[in-house]
């Protein structure tokens, strides 16, 4: 019995680093996939980019962790959602950010899931190749401690 539980504590650290997968659809070009495993090769691929996207990179707003300059693009969602109310299940944004020298450093993206606050969003973050973020909802020091101050759905959405 002992031998079967130092292979399984073996077999669990040893997949303990594996990028996670939510089993999402991983070519929709309109819904990013959630987790590691998935996510970076959509960005990669660039399906983000055909969406409405500012012109180019901006400043960051104060006490914004994404520093010091971002571009945000928003799905058709989010897009022709208006500018007030609860986006709908679906909605996406990728945040692309940038250093100083105006080279991309990692990226956010958010997804709204469920209806329902925090808990309903999908947050991922990686910068410089380390994942700072991929889960849901609360709690206060994950991207939703941040995002609860947002002025529309627990989002900072750019909407031209």
């Amino acid at each position: 019995m002992r031998t079967i539980q130092i292979l399984a504590f073996v077999a669990l650290a040893a997949c303990a680093d594996e990028p996670r997968s939510f089993g999402d659809v991983v070519t929709d070009p309109e819904l990013p996939p959630r987790g590691e495993g998935d996510i970076d090769g959509w960005i990669d691929d660039g399906h983000y980019l055909s969406w409405r996207c500012e012109p180019q990179p901006v400043d960051v707003r104060f006490g914004s962790p994404h520093r010091p300059q971002t571009r945000t693009c928003n799905n058709a969602l989010i897009a022709g959602s208006g500018t007030t109310g609860e986006l709908p299940v679906g909605a996406a944004s990728v945040k692309e950010m940038y250093d100083d020298a105006g080279q991309i450093i990692g990226y956010g993206v958010s997804r709204k899931v469920i209806v329902g606050g925090a808990n309903g969003w999908y947050w991922y973050e990686k910068i410089r190749g380390k994942v700072k973020a991929d889960d849901m909802g609360p709690p206060a020091g994950s991207c939703s401690g941040c995002h609860i101050d947002a002025t529309r759905d627990f989002t900072y959405v750019y909407v031209p």
